[in-house]
């Protein structure tokens, strides 16, 4: 039995999104969804679209989802997201657009929403409510390649359930961690009483990813089932960890940062099949 979703979060270092849908399923409590992906929550579609240095990725919320929004950092860049406060009128959603190019991200939204145009039958809502934030990937790549409605339509009618593809792909094409190589990561767990959440997360942060007195990415910790096996081979072995990071480094040097200020924004969604009331998104945002 399906029930519309409820709520639906996209996190950003800028900005957060909350959806979740109500219907409960069988799986075991403390291990991830099948998937182990965003996709583990019911209804909830992922699709995207690289071209060159760039891309986008979109959220599909297939029968609608309720969303809400926290935004935080002094220079992001976003679309319909003060409709999906928590203090405003609670909306359903339709997408959430991930993408890289600025504000030159911002003209995927014109795709995704023709996409939702083009469906038979349209939306529930009939009137489709489409959110989306923008990461910094300016001057990795060829200048006359930028997110552009092509790509919000292309990433949209890709989406589908199932697994995810992460790493340097859609919005995650060229984003960075500090000098390092960035992406798309996805992940879900399963809890008690058989709710899910699950988060995919565009990852283009400031600061250095691992430890260089362990050789150890500082995210081992959160591993699950030996799933970084390839990682954990390289643990105290600096020289292995170095041919490493030059194998995957996309800087000038592997000392130095990316630091400038205004260029790290990371940028997700959070999904759940818990039903959640606004007084609790309110405390949480």
């Amino acid at each position: 039995m399906k029930t519309r979703l409820k709520r639906k979060v996209v996190c950003l270092i800028f900005m957060a999104f909350l959806v979740s849908i109500g219907t409960v399923y069988a799986q075991i409590p403390g291990l991830p969804g099948p998937y182990n992906a965003i996709t583990d929550v019911p209804g909830i579609e992922v699709g995207q679209y690289s071209e060159g240095h760039t891309g986008t990725t979109v959220i599909i919320a297939r029968n609608g989802a309720m969303g809400a929004v926290d935004q935080r950092g002094g220079w992001p860049g976003t679309i319909n997201t003060d409709v999906l406060s928590v203090t405003k009128t609670p909306q359903l959603v339709d997408a959430i657009i991930l993408t890289a190019g600025s504000y030159y991200g911002l003209s995927t939204f014109q795709g995704v929403f023709d996409y939702f145009r083009g469906l038979t039958p349209p939306p529930a809502s009939g009137n489709p409510l489409i959110s989306g934030a923008v990461v910094y990937d300016l001057g990795r790549g060829p200048v006359d390649i930028r997110p552009d409605a092509t790509f919000g339509y292309k990433a949209a009618q890709a989406a589908k359930s199932g697994p995810v593809d992460q790493g340097n792909v859609g919005a995650g094409t060229s984003t960075r961690v500090g000098g390092l190589k960035g992406g798309v990561g996805t992940a879900s767990l399963v809890l008690d009483g058989g709710v899910i959440v699950g988060a995919l997360v565009v990852t283009n942060a400031i600061g250095r990813p691992y430890d260089p007195a362990t050789a150890m990415l500082y995210g081992l910790m959160l591993q699950k089932d030996g799933e970084w096996r390839d990682v954990l081979r390289r643990e105290g072995n600096l020289q292995a960890f170095i041919d490493w990071l030059n194998d995957n480094f996309i800087g000038p040097d592997p000392g130095a940062l990316d630091e400038e200020p205004g260029k790290h924004t990371t940028i997700g969604v959070i999904a759940t099949n818990a039903q959640l009331t606004s007084n609790w998104l309110l405390a949480m945002m």
